[in-house]
């Protein structure tokens, strides 16, 4: 939760009100679609599940702008997760946040082209393209699939 971030970097901690405050997000966000589980974890950090499924909104970005939907050439589809520039990655540093989750994929379409650290195995019938994404992260995630 950003805001309760920058009250910590500027006062060190967060007043009982304000940590009280930042609980009530979570019931907040435990609301909106898109998220199967919301724990509040202390210092203005939240334990989040977000799944979403359904028809492509080209443009969309979801949670937290994480991952974002482009019509690619050809007609296919390209998956990006964020793209944090060194900036960025100070800047969210500074205020101890971290990403530490996993982007996972899973679709019928043909995949021509994948950065993912692991893919379905067993002929594709199991599992997902996955990517662990992080601060530190040196690739943006990407897929390119194809109907």
């Amino acid at each position: 939760y950003f805001p309760a971030l920058g009250a910590i970097k500027k006062q060190g901690q967060l007043s009982a009100a304000e940590d009280a405050e930042v609980k009530k997000a979570a019931d907040t966000l435990r609301k909106e679609k898109g998220f199967t589980s919301v724990e509040y974890v202390g210092r203005g950090r939240f334990k989040v599940r977000y799944q979403e499924s359904g028809p492509i909104q080209f443009g969309k970005k979801i949670f937290l702008e994480l991952v974002e939907f482009q019509s690619a050439p050809g007609g296919g589809i390209q998956i990006l997760g964020t793209d944090i520039s060194p900036q960025s990655k100070k800047d969210l540093s500074a205020v101890d946040l971290k990403l530490d989750g996993t982007l996972k994929v899973t679709s019928d379409l043909k995949v021509t082209q994948h950065n993912a650290t692991s893919t379905p195995w067993f002929g594709g019938l199991f599992g997902a393209y996955e990517w662990h994404m992080t601060l530190d992260q040196q690739k943006r995630p990407s897929i390119l699939l194809q109907p």
